[in-house]
């Protein structure tokens, strides 16, 4: 379940709350496989395909921590100002 997002022209953070058993690289090759079908899919002539860079990064948080992290991961415009993406 997707508890916060946040993205920027570059990147972007999410916050999931995942089963224990979820296989995360499994998980992940999923999302990034199906977003940049269904971008690409999409695309007009000229423009740049959608291409995920390699890897990720995971951190596990808290419950305690959970609110601290959510406003952390929405809050990625205000911490990256020159990479957000205008609404």
């Amino acid at each position: 379940m997707v508890l916060a997002i946040g993205i920027v022209a570059d990147h972007l953070h999410l916050l999931l709350r995942l089963h224990p058993t979820t296989q995360l690289p499994r998980l992940l090759q999923r999302m990034k496989g199906g977003t940049a079908h269904a971008v690409n899919a999409h695309l007009r002539p000229g423009q740049s395909a959608l291409r995920w860079a390699k890897g990720y990064s995971v951190t596990s948080v808290s419950p305690r921590g959970y609110l601290g992290a959510a406003a952390y991961v929405r809050d990625q415009a205000r911490h990256h100002p020159d990479l957000a993406i205008a609404e």
